[in-house]
Formats: structure tokens, sequence, C-alpha cells
């Protein structure tokens, strides 16, 4: 998989992972045994979750801050209960993601910081409780872009 297969890969599964829980909530809002915002954080955590294996295939596993602190976000959400407390090498990860939201590092894939989908695509609360927020799915596709070559910027999409 080379950076142009990457971005479209990840393109489609947003389109279709980011609106999932939308319309099942038009079907279903009336049941009171669902948990939305749990159902909601459990997608977030599985659009993380197949970022970083992109990223991975792509050999770009802390290539940049921003790819390093999604990796922190995943080993977070997927193997601690949520709690960048009990990250591996802590408490080195909380650090880094609470300077990464000081510094707004997240801009930086974004050519025009004052968009709407631009925004802070976490949360960590003090006792260390990471929360992913909906526009996870606009900023990876924004970092998965800025890898693409200036060559690949340029083709069209994949046609099915």
């Amino acid at each position: 998989m080379n950076n142009y297969e990457a971005h479209w890969l990840w393109y489609d599964f947003a389109n279709v992972a980011d609106s999932a829980i939308m319309r099942s909530k038009n079907v279903d809002s009336d049941d009171p045994y669902i948990n939305w915002e749990k159902q909601e954080q459990s997608m977030r955590i599985a659009a993380l979750s197949f970022a970083c294996s992109i990223l991975e295939t792509l050999e770009l596993k802390n290539n940049d801050s921003h790819t390093k602190i999604l990796f922190h976000l995943r080993n977070a959400v997927l193997h601690n209960t949520g709690n960048i407390h009990n990250n591996r090498g802590k408490p080195k990860p909380y650090q880094e993601c609470m300077k990464y939201l000081s510094d707004e590092k997240h801009y930086d894939v974004y050519a025009n910081r004052t968009t709407a989908s631009s925004k802070v695509y976490y949360t960590i609360t003090e006792d260390g409780k990471v929360t992913i927020e909906g526009s996870i799915f606009r900023f990876i596709e924004r970092l998965l872009e800025s890898f693409k070559t200036e060559e690949e910027r340029k083709l069209p999409p994949p046609t099915p």
C-alpha cells in the first residue's frame, strides 16, 4: 500500500464509519438499552485503531508528533481501559499528549487553521481518561493526505 491508496482507503472507511452511529441512532433512538455516547466512542476507537494499522503498514509509526500521539491514544483506549496513565513508559505518554494539546499541534495538518474541521480530536482528564472526539475522522484524513507526494495529490480518486 502506498500513501495514495492509504488516503483513499481511509476516506472510504471514514465516510461509512463516521455516519454509522447517526444512521443507527435515527432508527433506534428510542431504544432505552443503547448508550449512544458509548456507541460513538466505540466507533471512534475502532477508527483510531484502523488508522494506526494503516500508519504501521506505511512504516510511519512514530514518524512525527502526530503519529506518536495517535499511538499513545490507541494504546490507552485499547490496552489500558482508556487510561493513558497506564501506558507503558508512563508518565511520558500523558505528558506528550498534554503538550501536544497545549501547543495546538493538531493545527499543523490543516492548511487553514481557522476551519471548523480543525478541532482537537481527543481530550484527556487529569485522572487520565481519554476521550476520542468526532473530529478524529477529518484529522486522520488530513494527516494521510499530508503524506502523499505532489504527484499523488494530482491523481483523481481511484475508481471502484
